[in-house]
């Protein structure tokens, strides 16, 4: 299976999005990643955070969204909202 990875930085510094499309034939998906940049010793989550994340997790069941996988029909939905987001966006 062949990726084409690619990553976008976000305008605050901090994340990154990252779009891999995975070329197989059968069921062609597209994965969106989100991530936090720069988890070195210094920008770690304090043990409160952690704790609020896990409590989270015991509690509901449920981990914290960082990722959605797309089928190519909502991707193309996805791209063409955020084209349409664009251009309303430039005409102002």
């Amino acid at each position: 299976m062949e990726s084409k990875r690619k990553y976008f930085k976000c305008g605050c510094g901090h994340a990154v999005l990252e779009i891999d499309q995975w070329s197989d034939a059968t069921h062609p998906q597209i994965y969106l990643g989100f991530f936090e940049i720069g988890l070195n010793k210094d920008n770690r989550y304090g043990w409160k955070e952690r704790l609020r994340h896990a409590w989270y997790v015991i509690k509901t069941g449920r981990a914290f969204a960082d990722s959605v996988v797309l089928e190519v029909s909502e991707a193309e939905a996805l791209g063409k909202a955020l084209l349409e987001s664009t251009l309303s966006g430039d005409s102002k």
